[in-house]
Protein backbone atom coordinates (compact mmCIF):
# COMPACT_ATOMS: atom_id res chain seq x y z
CA UNK A 1 0.00 0.00 0.00
CA UNK A 2 1.39 3.47 -0.71
CA UNK A 3 1.88 5.91 1.63
CA UNK A 4 0.81 9.50 1.16
CA UNK A 5 3.11 11.99 2.23
CA UNK A 6 2.07 13.64 6.06
CA UNK A 7 2.08 17.55 6.04
CA UNK A 8 2.10 17.71 9.60
CA UNK A 9 2.47 21.81 10.39
CA UNK A 10 1.99 22.78 13.85
CA UNK A 11 1.17 25.86 14.70
CA UNK A 12 3.47 26.76 17.95
CA UNK A 13 0.97 29.41 19.31
CA UNK A 14 -2.64 28.06 18.28
CA UNK A 15 -1.40 24.26 18.13
CA UNK A 16 -3.53 23.81 14.41
CA UNK A 17 -2.25 20.93 12.39
CA UNK A 18 -2.83 20.55 8.92
CA UNK A 19 -2.60 16.44 7.83
CA UNK A 20 -2.74 15.46 4.06
CA UNK A 21 -3.92 12.54 3.29
CA UNK A 22 -4.97 10.37 -0.11
CA UNK A 23 -8.62 12.54 -0.19
CA UNK A 24 -7.07 15.95 0.92
CA UNK A 25 -6.20 18.29 3.16
CA UNK A 26 -7.51 17.53 6.97
CA UNK A 27 -7.45 20.15 9.80
CA UNK A 28 -6.57 19.26 13.35
CA UNK A 29 -5.87 20.57 16.97
CA UNK A 30 -3.00 19.58 19.18
CA UNK A 31 -3.07 19.35 22.63
CA UNK A 32 -1.33 17.15 25.64
CA UNK A 33 0.18 14.90 23.33
CA UNK A 34 -2.95 14.14 21.65
CA UNK A 35 -4.27 15.66 18.13
CA UNK A 36 -8.06 15.64 17.14
CA UNK A 37 -9.32 16.29 13.59
CA UNK A 38 -13.34 16.75 14.85
CA UNK A 39 -14.71 17.13 11.04
CA UNK A 40 -13.59 15.26 8.40
CA UNK A 41 -15.60 14.75 5.22
CA UNK A 42 -15.54 11.28 3.87
CA UNK A 43 -18.64 11.01 1.51
CA UNK A 44 -21.44 12.46 -0.16
CA UNK A 45 -25.26 10.90 1.05
CA UNK A 46 -27.82 12.31 -1.06
CA UNK A 47 -31.40 11.63 0.63
CA UNK A 48 -32.73 8.19 0.17
CA UNK A 49 -29.83 7.31 -2.16
CA UNK A 50 -26.32 5.35 -1.64
CA UNK A 51 -23.36 7.53 -0.17
CA UNK A 52 -20.19 7.77 -1.91
CA UNK A 53 -16.57 8.94 -1.13
CA UNK A 54 -15.90 12.22 -1.70
CA UNK A 55 -12.66 14.60 -1.18
CA UNK A 56 -12.36 15.95 2.17
CA UNK A 57 -12.22 19.13 1.15
CA UNK A 58 -15.32 18.91 -0.69
CA UNK A 59 -18.81 20.79 0.68
CA UNK A 60 -21.22 18.61 -0.60
CA UNK A 61 -25.39 19.15 0.40
CA UNK A 62 -25.48 16.16 2.48
CA UNK A 63 -22.15 15.45 3.72
CA UNK A 64 -21.04 12.59 6.17
CA UNK A 65 -18.09 13.16 8.25
CA UNK A 66 -15.40 11.35 10.91
CA UNK A 67 -13.44 12.68 13.47
CA UNK A 68 -10.13 11.29 14.06
CA UNK A 69 -8.28 11.54 17.82
CA UNK A 70 -4.49 10.11 17.54
CA UNK A 71 -1.53 10.65 19.67
CA UNK A 72 0.45 14.12 18.19
CA UNK A 73 3.47 12.91 17.60
CA UNK A 74 2.05 9.61 15.19
CA UNK A 75 3.76 9.88 11.86
CA UNK A 76 3.24 7.65 8.48
CA UNK A 77 5.15 4.91 10.03
CA UNK A 78 3.89 4.98 13.29
CA UNK A 79 1.85 2.09 12.70
CA UNK A 80 -0.56 2.73 15.35
CA UNK A 81 -3.59 0.10 15.91
CA UNK A 82 -7.30 1.41 15.39
CA UNK A 83 -10.19 1.60 16.94
CA UNK A 84 -13.12 2.85 14.91
CA UNK A 85 -16.26 3.68 17.13
CA UNK A 86 -20.26 3.71 15.67
CA UNK A 87 -22.69 5.39 17.63
CA UNK A 88 -25.46 4.13 19.27
CA UNK A 89 -28.88 6.14 19.16
CA UNK A 90 -31.89 3.47 18.50
CA UNK A 91 -31.13 3.64 14.49
CA UNK A 92 -32.80 7.32 15.07
CA UNK A 93 -30.34 9.23 16.46
CA UNK A 94 -26.99 9.53 18.18
CA UNK A 95 -23.99 11.61 17.89
CA UNK A 96 -20.34 10.66 16.95
CA UNK A 97 -18.56 13.54 18.99
CA UNK A 98 -20.99 12.31 22.39
CA UNK A 99 -18.68 13.28 25.16
CA UNK A 100 -18.45 9.40 26.20
CA UNK A 101 -16.65 8.85 23.45
CA UNK A 102 -13.79 11.10 24.13
CA UNK A 103 -10.83 9.13 23.18
CA UNK A 104 -7.47 11.30 24.32
CA UNK A 105 -7.12 8.31 27.27
CA UNK A 106 -6.84 5.92 24.45
CA UNK A 107 -4.39 7.90 22.27
CA UNK A 108 -2.00 8.46 24.93
CA UNK A 109 -1.73 4.33 25.62
CA UNK A 110 -0.95 4.93 21.30
CA UNK A 111 -4.80 4.09 19.61
CA UNK A 112 -6.05 5.86 17.28
CA UNK A 113 -9.47 6.22 17.23
CA UNK A 114 -12.04 7.18 14.48
CA UNK A 115 -16.04 8.13 15.33
CA UNK A 116 -18.01 7.50 12.33
CA UNK A 117 -21.52 9.77 11.59
CA UNK A 118 -23.94 7.78 9.37
CA UNK A 119 -27.77 8.40 8.20
CA UNK A 120 -30.01 7.47 10.76
CA UNK A 121 -34.07 7.30 10.71
CA UNK A 122 -35.71 7.30 7.95
CA UNK A 123 -32.97 8.38 5.19
CA UNK A 124 -30.62 5.57 7.04
CA UNK A 125 -33.24 2.45 7.32
CA UNK A 126 -35.97 2.73 5.95
CA UNK A 127 -35.76 -0.29 3.44
CA UNK A 128 -37.12 -0.23 -0.15
CA UNK A 129 -38.53 -2.48 -2.60
CA UNK A 130 -35.22 -2.22 -4.81
CA UNK A 131 -32.43 -2.70 -2.42
CA UNK A 132 -30.06 -4.79 -2.09
CA UNK A 133 -30.97 -7.89 0.11
CA UNK A 134 -29.43 -7.02 3.52
CA UNK A 135 -28.26 -3.60 3.24
CA UNK A 136 -29.26 -0.01 5.02
CA UNK A 137 -28.04 3.18 3.68
CA UNK A 138 -26.58 3.73 7.22
CA UNK A 139 -25.01 0.70 7.38
CA UNK A 140 -23.68 1.14 4.21
CA UNK A 141 -22.56 4.52 5.24
CA UNK A 142 -20.10 2.85 7.65
CA UNK A 143 -18.75 0.24 5.39
CA UNK A 144 -17.95 3.42 3.51
CA UNK A 145 -15.99 4.85 6.52
CA UNK A 146 -14.02 1.82 6.80
CA UNK A 147 -12.83 2.21 3.28
CA UNK A 148 -12.08 5.02 4.25
CA UNK A 149 -10.02 4.27 7.21
CA UNK A 150 -8.55 1.66 4.96
CA UNK A 151 -7.64 4.44 2.39
CA UNK A 152 -6.70 7.37 4.31
CA UNK A 153 -5.42 5.77 8.20
CA UNK A 154 -1.81 5.68 7.46
CA UNK A 155 -1.88 9.20 7.23
CA UNK A 156 -2.68 9.87 10.51
CA UNK A 157 -0.20 6.93 11.35
CA UNK A 158 -2.48 4.49 12.04
CA UNK A 159 -2.48 0.74 10.69
CA UNK A 160 -5.08 -0.16 8.30
CA UNK A 161 -3.95 -3.94 9.06
CA UNK A 162 -5.35 -3.85 12.55
CA UNK A 163 -8.68 -2.47 12.63
CA UNK A 164 -11.17 -2.82 15.87
CA UNK A 165 -14.89 -2.14 14.72
CA UNK A 166 -16.51 -1.63 18.28
CA UNK A 167 -20.19 -0.12 18.86
CA UNK A 168 -22.82 0.52 21.39
CA UNK A 169 -26.09 -0.28 21.42
CA UNK A 170 -27.50 0.00 17.56
CA UNK A 171 -24.02 0.78 16.86
CA UNK A 172 -23.09 -2.62 18.15
CA UNK A 173 -25.77 -4.01 15.95
CA UNK A 174 -24.31 -2.39 12.90
CA UNK A 175 -20.65 -3.47 13.81
CA UNK A 176 -22.35 -7.08 13.87
CA UNK A 177 -24.10 -6.70 10.57
CA UNK A 178 -21.08 -5.59 9.11
CA UNK A 179 -19.85 -8.48 10.09
CA UNK A 180 -21.69 -10.95 8.02
CA UNK A 181 -20.69 -12.71 5.33
CA UNK A 182 -22.39 -10.98 2.74
CA UNK A 183 -20.41 -7.48 4.22
CA UNK A 184 -17.35 -8.62 5.22
CA UNK A 185 -14.31 -6.85 3.61
CA UNK A 186 -11.57 -7.22 5.57
CA UNK A 187 -11.39 -3.68 6.48
CA UNK A 188 -11.36 -4.82 10.17
CA UNK A 189 -10.19 -7.82 12.30
CA UNK A 190 -12.05 -8.29 15.12
CA UNK A 191 -15.50 -6.65 16.23
CA UNK A 192 -16.62 -5.67 20.52
CA UNK A 193 -20.09 -4.84 20.66
CA UNK A 194 -21.10 -2.99 23.52
CA UNK A 195 -25.14 -3.90 24.47
CA UNK A 196 -26.15 -4.51 20.59
CA UNK A 197 -29.48 -3.97 19.46
CA UNK A 198 -31.90 -5.44 16.94
CA UNK A 199 -35.74 -4.59 16.04
CA UNK A 200 -37.49 -7.81 16.97
CA UNK A 201 -40.33 -7.49 13.75
CA UNK A 202 -38.95 -6.51 10.32
CA UNK A 203 -40.01 -3.34 8.56
CA UNK A 204 -41.33 -4.77 5.76
CA UNK A 205 -43.83 -6.00 8.54
CA UNK A 206 -44.69 -2.52 9.28
CA UNK A 207 -44.75 -1.25 6.09
CA UNK A 208 -48.65 -0.15 5.93
CA UNK A 209 -47.92 1.23 9.62
CA UNK A 210 -45.53 3.44 8.05
CA UNK A 211 -46.72 4.34 5.04
CA UNK A 212 -49.88 5.69 6.92
CA UNK A 213 -47.93 7.71 9.48
CA UNK A 214 -45.65 9.47 6.94
CA UNK A 215 -48.74 9.54 4.00
CA UNK A 216 -46.33 8.84 1.20
CA UNK A 217 -45.86 6.16 -0.75
CA UNK A 218 -42.32 3.85 0.68
CA UNK A 219 -40.55 4.48 -1.97
CA UNK A 220 -37.27 7.18 -2.80
CA UNK A 221 -39.52 9.58 -5.33
CA UNK A 222 -42.08 9.21 -2.51
CA UNK A 223 -40.39 10.50 0.14
CA UNK A 224 -38.34 13.04 -1.63
CA UNK A 225 -41.10 14.44 -1.93
CA UNK A 226 -41.97 15.34 1.72
CA UNK A 227 -39.91 17.86 3.80
CA UNK A 228 -37.98 16.90 6.99
CA UNK A 229 -40.22 18.39 8.82
CA UNK A 230 -43.08 16.20 7.20
CA UNK A 231 -41.03 12.81 7.27
CA UNK A 232 -40.25 14.44 11.44
CA UNK A 233 -43.83 14.50 12.11
CA UNK A 234 -45.00 11.18 10.37
CA UNK A 235 -42.37 9.68 12.13
CA UNK A 236 -43.27 10.33 15.37
CA UNK A 237 -47.23 8.90 14.55
CA UNK A 238 -45.19 6.01 13.64
CA UNK A 239 -43.40 5.44 16.50
CA UNK A 240 -46.31 5.61 18.75
CA UNK A 241 -47.69 2.74 16.79
CA UNK A 242 -44.27 0.39 17.36
CA UNK A 243 -44.34 0.28 21.52
CA UNK A 244 -42.36 -2.73 21.94
CA UNK A 245 -39.96 -3.05 19.24
CA UNK A 246 -37.26 -0.72 17.97
CA UNK A 247 -39.28 1.50 15.51
CA UNK A 248 -36.37 0.78 12.83
CA UNK A 249 -32.74 -1.39 12.77
CA UNK A 250 -31.67 -4.12 10.41
CA UNK A 251 -33.50 -7.71 10.97
CA UNK A 252 -33.33 -10.13 11.10
CA UNK A 253 -30.33 -10.64 12.95
CA UNK A 254 -29.07 -14.04 12.00
CA UNK A 255 -25.35 -14.80 13.88
CA UNK A 256 -24.71 -17.47 11.99
CA UNK A 257 -24.24 -15.52 8.75
CA UNK A 258 -21.19 -13.58 10.92
CA UNK A 259 -17.30 -14.19 9.47
CA UNK A 260 -15.16 -16.45 11.25
CA UNK A 261 -13.58 -13.34 13.51
CA UNK A 262 -12.95 -12.76 17.16
CA UNK A 263 -16.24 -10.88 18.55
CA UNK A 264 -16.57 -9.48 22.06
CA UNK A 265 -20.07 -8.67 22.99
CA UNK A 266 -20.73 -7.35 26.55
CA UNK A 267 -23.95 -5.89 28.50
CA UNK A 268 -24.99 -4.70 31.61
CA UNK A 269 -27.19 -6.42 33.86
CA UNK A 270 -29.26 -3.63 34.27
CA UNK A 271 -29.57 -2.10 30.97
CA UNK A 272 -32.78 -0.60 31.22
CA UNK A 273 -33.76 0.19 34.84
CA UNK A 274 -33.23 3.74 34.48
CA UNK A 275 -35.98 3.34 31.41
CA UNK A 276 -38.73 6.63 31.89
CA UNK A 277 -41.05 4.42 31.17
CA UNK A 278 -40.29 1.24 32.93
CA UNK A 279 -39.59 2.99 36.42
CA UNK A 280 -42.85 4.76 36.66
CA UNK A 281 -45.06 1.84 35.81
CA UNK A 282 -42.86 -0.45 38.20
CA UNK A 283 -44.03 2.35 41.43
CA UNK A 284 -47.83 2.42 39.89
CA UNK A 285 -50.74 0.59 41.22
CA UNK A 286 -51.50 -1.17 37.94
CA UNK A 287 -47.95 -2.45 37.50
CA UNK A 288 -49.72 -5.94 38.05
CA UNK A 289 -51.89 -5.37 35.16
CA UNK A 290 -48.88 -3.97 32.69
CA UNK A 291 -46.39 -6.24 33.61
CA UNK A 292 -47.53 -9.63 31.13
CA UNK A 293 -49.10 -6.77 28.74
CA UNK A 294 -45.15 -5.68 28.32
CA UNK A 295 -44.23 -9.62 28.66
CA UNK A 296 -46.24 -10.85 25.93
CA UNK A 297 -45.33 -7.28 23.88
CA UNK A 298 -41.75 -7.74 24.39
CA UNK A 299 -41.99 -11.67 23.12
CA UNK A 300 -41.12 -13.33 26.09
CA UNK A 301 -42.78 -16.40 27.87
CA UNK A 302 -44.46 -16.80 30.91
CA UNK A 303 -41.04 -18.01 32.24
CA UNK A 304 -39.06 -15.04 32.59
CA UNK A 305 -38.56 -13.42 36.15
CA UNK A 306 -35.81 -10.75 36.98
CA UNK A 307 -33.64 -10.71 39.30
CA UNK A 308 -35.27 -7.87 41.64
CA UNK A 309 -39.64 -8.15 41.32
CA UNK A 310 -39.41 -4.47 42.27
CA UNK A 311 -37.95 -3.49 38.77
CA UNK A 312 -39.43 -5.79 37.13
CA UNK A 313 -40.47 -3.65 33.68
CA UNK A 314 -36.87 -2.48 33.58
CA UNK A 315 -35.47 -5.95 33.74
CA UNK A 316 -38.12 -7.26 31.06
CA UNK A 317 -37.00 -4.42 28.57
CA UNK A 318 -33.40 -5.12 28.78
CA UNK A 319 -33.11 -8.45 28.72
CA UNK A 320 -35.74 -8.36 25.42
CA UNK A 321 -34.55 -5.53 23.93
CA UNK A 322 -30.46 -5.97 24.60
CA UNK A 323 -29.39 -9.17 26.42
CA UNK A 324 -31.69 -11.21 23.69
CA UNK A 325 -29.55 -10.24 20.91
CA UNK A 326 -26.68 -10.83 23.45
CA UNK A 327 -27.65 -14.50 23.96
CA UNK A 328 -28.59 -15.01 20.44
CA UNK A 329 -24.74 -14.18 19.11
CA UNK A 330 -23.22 -15.64 21.39
CA UNK A 331 -25.20 -18.98 20.59
CA UNK A 332 -25.21 -18.96 17.12
CA UNK A 333 -22.00 -17.04 15.86
CA UNK A 334 -19.12 -19.14 14.05
CA UNK A 335 -15.72 -17.95 15.19
CA UNK A 336 -14.52 -17.38 18.61
CA UNK A 337 -16.37 -15.28 20.84
CA UNK A 338 -16.01 -13.89 24.77
CA UNK A 339 -18.76 -12.41 26.72
CA UNK A 340 -18.92 -9.51 29.92
CA UNK A 341 -21.93 -9.03 31.78
CA UNK A 342 -21.18 -6.00 34.36
CA UNK A 343 -23.17 -6.23 37.57
CA UNK A 344 -24.47 -3.12 39.65
CA UNK A 345 -26.42 -3.12 42.85
CA UNK A 346 -29.97 -2.16 44.07
CA UNK A 347 -28.17 1.05 44.61
CA UNK A 348 -25.65 1.80 41.82
CA UNK A 349 -27.11 -0.25 38.75
CA UNK A 350 -25.11 -0.25 35.96
CA UNK A 351 -27.51 0.88 32.80
CA UNK A 352 -27.35 1.31 29.16
CA UNK A 353 -24.01 3.44 27.78
CA UNK A 354 -22.75 3.63 31.52
CA UNK A 355 -20.07 1.26 30.66
CA UNK A 356 -18.50 3.91 27.17
CA UNK A 357 -16.50 5.91 29.84
CA UNK A 358 -15.23 2.93 30.84
CA UNK A 359 -13.76 1.44 27.51
CA UNK A 360 -12.59 4.91 26.69
CA UNK A 361 -11.24 5.40 30.33
CA UNK A 362 -12.82 9.36 30.44
CA UNK A 363 -15.38 9.67 32.92
CA UNK A 364 -12.81 12.34 34.38
CA UNK A 365 -13.54 14.21 31.32
CA UNK A 366 -17.43 14.05 31.24
CA UNK A 367 -19.24 16.90 31.57
CA UNK A 368 -21.71 16.79 34.57
CA UNK A 369 -25.25 15.59 34.68
CA UNK A 370 -25.26 12.47 32.03
CA UNK A 371 -28.06 10.52 33.73
CA UNK A 372 -26.47 6.98 33.24
CA UNK A 373 -23.53 8.10 35.18
CA UNK A 374 -24.78 9.15 38.43
CA UNK A 375 -21.89 7.51 40.27
CA UNK A 376 -18.30 7.85 40.35
CA UNK A 377 -17.44 4.25 39.04
CA UNK A 378 -14.35 2.44 41.23
CA UNK A 379 -11.05 2.91 39.37
CA UNK A 380 -10.35 -0.56 39.42
CA UNK A 381 -13.39 -1.17 37.92
CA UNK A 382 -12.33 1.33 35.05
CA UNK A 383 -8.85 0.64 34.81
CA UNK A 384 -9.80 -3.25 34.04
CA UNK A 385 -12.15 -2.72 31.49
CA UNK A 386 -10.33 0.02 29.61
CA UNK A 387 -7.17 -2.52 29.84
CA UNK A 388 -9.23 -4.83 28.25
CA UNK A 389 -10.14 -3.06 25.31
CA UNK A 390 -6.83 -1.21 24.72
CA UNK A 391 -5.40 -5.35 24.41
CA UNK A 392 -8.10 -6.42 22.01
CA UNK A 393 -7.77 -3.61 19.82
CA UNK A 394 -3.96 -4.00 19.73
CA UNK A 395 -4.99 -7.77 18.66
CA UNK A 396 -4.34 -9.75 21.72
CA UNK A 397 -7.26 -12.25 22.50
CA UNK A 398 -8.84 -11.92 25.78
CA UNK A 399 -7.39 -14.22 28.62
CA UNK A 400 -10.91 -15.30 29.88
CA UNK A 401 -12.84 -18.35 28.37
CA UNK A 402 -14.25 -18.21 25.53
CA UNK A 403 -18.14 -18.22 25.46
CA UNK A 404 -18.93 -21.63 24.34
CA UNK A 405 -18.70 -24.60 24.98
CA UNK A 406 -19.74 -23.78 28.83
CA UNK A 407 -21.48 -21.20 28.47
CA UNK A 408 -18.81 -18.83 29.89
CA UNK A 409 -19.08 -15.30 30.83
CA UNK A 410 -16.58 -12.82 32.87
CA UNK A 411 -18.78 -11.01 35.33
CA UNK A 412 -17.65 -7.47 36.36
CA UNK A 413 -19.01 -6.09 38.99
CA UNK A 414 -19.32 -2.70 40.14
CA UNK A 415 -15.68 -2.54 42.47
CA UNK A 416 -14.61 -4.55 39.19
CA UNK A 417 -14.11 -7.47 41.05
CA UNK A 418 -14.14 -10.25 38.35
CA UNK A 419 -15.74 -13.66 37.80
CA UNK A 420 -16.19 -16.45 35.97
CA UNK A 421 -20.26 -17.05 35.18
CA UNK A 422 -21.45 -20.12 33.48
CA UNK A 423 -24.73 -19.42 31.12
CA UNK A 424 -25.88 -16.37 33.26
CA UNK A 425 -28.13 -15.54 30.50
CA UNK A 426 -29.88 -19.10 30.63
CA UNK A 427 -33.29 -18.04 31.69
CA UNK A 428 -33.21 -15.39 29.29
CA UNK A 429 -32.50 -17.79 26.81
CA UNK A 430 -35.05 -20.95 27.93
CA UNK A 431 -38.18 -17.78 27.63
CA UNK A 432 -37.39 -16.16 24.26
CA UNK A 433 -40.55 -16.75 22.23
Amino acid sequence: MVVARLAFMEDSATNKLVTTCPRGICHGVSSAGVAVYPRVVYAAAPRFAASGLVETTAEPEHPLVLSITTPAHATPLSDYPVLVFIHGGAYEGGDYQEPWLNATTLSKAGIITVSVEYRTGIDGFVPFHDDTPHHYRGIDDCALALDWVQENIESFGGDPTNVTLMGHSAGAGIALWLGRKDHYKGTFRRIWALSPAFPHTSAKRRKAALRRALTAPITRTGLLKKTDEQLQRGYRRYQRFVFFDLPLGPTPFQPHELVDIPIIISCTREEMLSHNTARRLDTSWWRGIARPIFRNGFGLSGSWQPPRLSNYLGYLIGDAMIRRPVVHALEHAPGQCWAIEYRGTPTQPVVHCADIPWVFNNTELLPPGIPEINYTPAERLVDTVHQYAITFIRGTLPDWPTYRPKRSVLGIDITGEETILTDPFGYIRDSST
